[in-house]
């Protein structure tokens, strides 16, 4: 992003930086995207798909996703600096392409240290090269060596997503399955009193009677703590192979099974109403319906989106509460079951 100009009358070097520009589509009814600076301190994160915030007009502020970097200032306008950048869903990663042929490479010191860092290492990121070259700006080193067929340049995806999961135990099949092996543990474990605890504890949870299928699936193990039982205690039954412990996944909204589901039909008035939404489709790309709680306005979003699916489209449902999550998708899900995801910053 800079380049070294010498000046011929003190022979002074001075480096002369290229400012960088962003072209962001905001969300307002723009012919394009607008040109925005991107501040130095964000060049080396500013990427194409990237979310910003940035001012428009003297009072407007906009959440807005980068279109294209460039050189090229705006002609017609003074271009404001980009606000600033909201969270990134990726990182980028130098890595060394395997068919590049060295020998033949000219290659600047820069260049060279950074190749053959990258034998050693299975990826770089932009951080990681700044550090290792000592220097801020690594763009035009990257360009060079992409121009010269040396590195990929890719995105990795950050995954915010964490899946709820629940820490299990069992007790190991063979108790279950002969009963003299459960005798022999009782027996092992008779001067250990805390140990036998836990065992009667789990045996009261999951009688023999119930069988080894409701052993299988095993029960939270902040059941069988909840009554005061001896976390070390049951740590040592793990390590010892009386009991296993391991997670689960689960779903954070409840399984329903294809005979939970439920259909929806509209009463005379909703259906007049639909066909009124309809008919104001034809004119205006966006409709407001308004009615007070429980008028049954979430019915005939529920007929719309069945119309929708019927018809080979897709649907998207925006909630302006995350708080509303559990509530509206346990409704959706007794009409459109595993049909439909859910997504939201949490």
């Amino acid at each position: 992003m800079s380049q070294l100009r010498l000046n011929s009358d003190s022979e002074e070097i001075f480096e002369e930086r290229k400012t960088w520009f962003a072209d962001v589509i905001v969300p307002i009814p723009l012919l394009g995207a607008y040109t925005y600076r991107i501040p130095q301190k964000f060049e080396n994160e500013a990427a194409k798909g990237c979310r910003v915030i940035v001012q428009f007009g003297r009072r407007k502020v906009y959440t807005g996703i980068i279109a294209r970097l460039h050189n090229d200032p705006p002609a017609s306008y003074e271009a404001k600096s980009i606000l600033d950048l909201l969270e990134l869903t990726s990182q980028s990663f130098i890595q060394l392409n395997p068919q590049f042929n060295g020998e033949e490479a000219d290659l600047t010191d820069k260049e060279f240290t950074l190749l053959e860092s990258l034998k050693t290492n299975d990826k770089l990121s932009y951080e990681e090269v700044s550090e290792l070259l000592g220097v801020k700006q690594i763009h035009p080193i990257l360009k060079s060596l992409i121009q010269k067929d040396s590195i990929f340049l890719f995105e990795q995806v950050k995954d915010k997503y964490q899946p709820k999961k629940l820490k299990k135990i069992r007790l190991n099949g063979k108790y279950f399955e002969n009963q003299n092996e459960l005798s022999l543990l009782f027996d092992a474990l008779e001067k250990r009193v805390k140990q036998q605890e836990v065992l009667l504890k789990y045996l009261t949870l999951v009688p023999i009677e119930k069988g080894a299928e409701r052993n299988h699936n095993g029960i939270e193990k902040s059941e069988i703590l909840k009554s005061g039982i001896s976390d070390s205690s049951l740590k040592t039954l793990v390590k010892n192979g009386v009991f296993d412990e391991y997670e689960e996944y689960v779903s954070r909204f409840p399984d329903l099974e294809r005979s939970d589901l439920v259909d929806i039909t509209l009463s005379e008035s909703q259906e007049e109403k639909k066909t009124e939404l309809l008919d104001a489709f034809e004119n205006h790309g966006t409709i407001l319906l308004h009615g007070i709680t429980g008028s049954g306005k979430t019915e005939m979003y529920i007929s719309l989106i069945q119309d929708a699916l019927a018809g080979g489209g897709q649907v998207l449902y925006l909630l302006p509460e995350i708080a509303l999550t559990t509530q509206i998708v346990s409704r959706l899900m007794k009409v459109f079951g595993d049909k439909m995801g859910v997504y939201h910053s949490k």
